[in-house]
């Protein structure tokens, strides 16, 4: 497809492009904090287990952790086997964290193992990836173009909406 000035509208974006946009267009995004938050959690490989691991490093027996906690040590064996499979309540492990001397840590984070900013900008750009600023702009400008287009983008309810956003906040 061709504009009149000839520029075609299926010019691809190099990764350097698509790269260098999302790092003009992160200086504007809000959440910042969440993606400090998440990043010691983005190569964790290790779930559930946390209190057989940590019981065992602190060279605690099943036996004093029940008496620790109160409870009989079928009681605290039910709690270990509860976490890895994925049952055990955050109020339960935090009470065994307490008996361990630890403390609970609580996190989320995508599926896919990136930073939130990166998610948000893999739904944005493909809001704005097609649209024709870019591509008629000169191509060391197309990162900043692309840029502006995911920020206008991302303001807009409608798209919004189509992509599970909630909606801006009237100002």
């Amino acid at each position: 497809m061709e504009l009149r000035s000839g520029v075609r509208l299926d010019n691809k974006l190099t990764d350097q492009q698509i790269r260098k946009g999302y790092e003009i267009w992160l200086r504007y995004y809000d959440h910042e904090i969440a993606d400090l938050r998440v990043r010691p959690f983005l190569n964790s490989t290790v779930f559930g287990e946390w209190l057989r691991l940590a019981r065992r490093a602190l060279f605690l027996s099943s036996a004093t952790m029940a008496k620790r906690m109160q409870i009989s040590q079928a009681a605290y064996c039910k709690l270990e086997t509860h976490e890895k499979l994925g049952k055990i309540s955050i109020a339960k492990l935090q009470l065994a964290a307490e008996a361990l001397g630890c403390e609970l840590v609580y996190a989320m984070r995508p599926k896919s193992k990136i930073l939130f900013s990166e998610l948000v900008w893999k739904q944005i750009y493909h809001e704005a990836k097609g649209h024709a600023q870019i591509f008629v702009s000169h191509e060391g400008r197309k990162p900043l173009a692309l840029s502006g287009i995911a920020k206008f983008k991302m303001r807009q309810n409608e798209v919004r909406k189509r992509l599970g956003w909630c909606r801006l906040p009237k100002r």
